[in-house]
């Protein structure tokens, strides 16, 4: 049985939104899909662990980070967003899946 995904927005400082993405391409394993918005330090994490732990997780394995905010995307929320940012935050899954 596969874990349920849980999508998160994650802001951070201390590196470049660039950076960050860089660094989570090599976190497949614990982080299976991330989209970058056009939001400054920001990004938003398909993941199976709670905030908590995923953010234990970001701080240990990114160094470089600052401060960092991950907060639940399936929490009341609303902006100015491309289609594709909300769908991704609306049905987490990993990179590659179909619809």
């Amino acid at each position: 049985m596969t874990a349920p995904l849980y999508a998160y927005i994650v802001v951070f400082s201390g590196l470049s939104s660039q950076e960050m993405t860089d660094k989570l391409d090599r976190l497949g394993r614990t982080i299976p899909n991330w989209y970058r918005p056009p939001l400054r330090n920001t990004v938003f994490v398909v993941c199976a662990l709670p905030a908590v732990d995923l953010t234990k997780f970001l701080r240990g394995k990114i160094k470089e980070l600052d401060n960092l905010l991950v907060v639940d995307a399936s929490t009341d929320r609303n902006g100015w967003l491309a289609k594709s940012a909300w769908d991704f935050l609306k049905t987490p899954k990993r990179a590659g899946e179909d619809d």
